[in-house]
Order: structure tokens, then C-alpha cells, then sequence
């Protein structure tokens, strides 16, 4: 995949993975749209990324190798102990 190339669409992202990365992205996408008609899917700095509310989830390639799925916790953190 290469770091300079802008991406407008997840599709776009994902055929530019590696091939073994491919069916892996693209499963996972489909659990996520399929878990809840409102989720949101776009491209946020040239990664995919999935709102409902505030972001849920974001794919990420680390060294062109590695898969991260980050996660938003709901609530966000900061907002569990309020009087901290």
C-alpha cells in the first residue's frame, strides 16, 4: 500500500492491502454494516473508519503488515468517573 496514495473509498483501502489482508478487511466490514443499519462508513486520514453516534471502529496497517482495529469505548472514558 503506499503512504502517499489518497484514498476515497474502503473498497479502494482494502484492494490495496496485501491479498492474505483482503478477506480478512473485507469480512469484518460486512460484520460491522450488517450489526447495525445506522453505522457510518468513511474514510477519516486515509483509513477506513465506522460512526454511530461518535466513532465505533477504525482500520489501520502498521508497517504494512500488522492489522489494528481501534475501538472507541462508549462511554468515553474520561466521562466514567466524572468527579476525577
Amino acid at each position: 500500500m503506499a503512504p502517499s496514495k489518497k484514498y476515497f473509498k474502503v473498497e479502494d483501502y482494502i484492494a490495496d492491502l496485501p491479498h492474505w489482508m483482503q478477506e480478512q478487511f473485507f469480512v469484518l466490514r460486512e460484520i460491522i454494516l450488517q450489526s447495525n443499519p445506522n453505522i457510518k462508513e468513511g474514510m477519516k486520514f486515509n483509513i477506513p473508519f465506522y460512526t454511530l453516534n461518535g466513532l465505533l471502529f477504525y482500520f489501520s496497517l502498521y508497517k504494512k503488515k500488522e492489522f489494528i482495529l481501534g475501538i472507541q469505548p462508549k462511554p468515553h472514558p474520561k466521562n466514567l468517573y466524572p468527579n476525577q
